[in-house]
């Protein structure tokens, strides 16, 4: 951790915590949106467990926004939260 870390964690303790919470609450509403699912309140706590997930390895580059949403909608399908149409 950086000094500049340190001194943001000693200034304003919980603000990082605070700002990593609205921004998890925003990739789940961009997931949500993008994929055009129903905002339900289940789709909602799955979207942010997800991003929550999967924030680091989004960090990291290991996985990006379109191997996130392809996440969710494998959880979403494993848990029968929602059912794909057929084509």
């Amino acid at each position: 951790m950086s000094v500049r870390d340190r001194l943001v964690d000693w200034l304003f303790p919980g603000l990082r915590e605070t700002v990593d919470q609205h921004t998890f609450m925003l990739e789940a509403n961009f997931d949500i949106h993008c994929l055009d699912l129903p905002a339900g309140a289940v789709i909602w706590e799955e979207a942010m467990a997800n991003c929550e997930a999967l924030h680091e390895d989004l960090l990291a580059g290991k996985v990006d926004r379109r191997g996130r949403a392809m996440s969710l909608i494998e959880v979403l399908k494993r848990k029968n939260i929602i059912k794909l149409r057929e084509m």
